[in-house]
């Protein structure tokens, strides 16, 4: 997704239920988010692609529908302005692994109040995924270190300082490390752990007990 823009973000609500879309747009729009899009899919290229050229864009899609819609934005030009957010009712913790694995910036329960729903939206128009807090009670469960790679106690300490919300330039500063070497060393760190993302790396640190102090070390 490009660099956030100054002006409030394009929301596109596409094949959402028309009363919870409804909803939603209202209080999206009560929160300052005034270009709020509600598609049942046929023209959704065309709205992005006319309307995301200059802000930030945030696509709102049930989850059954994810995967088609990726499909539809493969390729096009507004595939890296977009961040994508599922709509899944419970948003139970495989749901919520699930699309951040597979790059969505956010998972939407239409049964929580539209104030948290709200906040998973602007938060993904800005870069950043908002972690239910059932999810984070289920990742502060006690883990298993059963499978865990081995990863050093540096590194542990650069997910930690990634997973309180540190930026890659100040873990870089920390370690002595230009920035541009550091996302190198990361990158190779999330493959280890098997995730291909920021966040599907710290899902999976957390599980594992990685981010604890004392955890699993080499």
């Amino acid at each position: 997704m490009s660099a956030p823009s100054t002006r409030a973000p394009l929301v596109v609500l596409s094949g959402v239920p028309e009363v919870y879309g409804h909803g939603l747009a209202h209080a999206l729009s009560a929160a300052g988010a005034d270009r709020v899009v509600r598609t049942d899919g046929e023209d959704l290229l065309a709205v992005l692609e006319q309307e995301s050229a200059s802000a930030p864009a945030v696509l709102v899609v049930p989850e059954a529908t994810a995967d088609r819609v990726r499909a539809t934005l493969l390729g096009t030009p507004v595939e890296e302005r977009v961040a994508l957010v599922h709509l899944s009712l419970g948003g139970e913790c495989d749901a919520f692994a699930t699309a951040v694995s597979s790059g969505a910036l956010g998972v939407l329960d239409p049964a929580v109040e539209l104030e948290a729903a709200v906040e998973v939206v602007l938060s993904a128009a800005a870069g950043r995924v908002v972690i239910p807090e059932h999810v984070l009670a289920a990742l502060s469960e006690p883990p298993s270190a059963s499978g865990a790679p081995q990863v050093a106690e540096h590194e542990r300490e650069w997910l930690r300082m990634l997973g309180q919300g540190g930026t890659v330039a100040a873990v870089a500063r920390s370690a002595s490390y230009s920035e541009r070497e550091m996302y190198r060393l990361l990158a190779k760190l999330y493959r280890r752990l098997g995730a291909e993302t920021r966040t599907e790396a710290l899902l999976r640190a957390a599980d594992w007990g990685l981010l604890d102090e004392g955890g699993h070390v080499t």
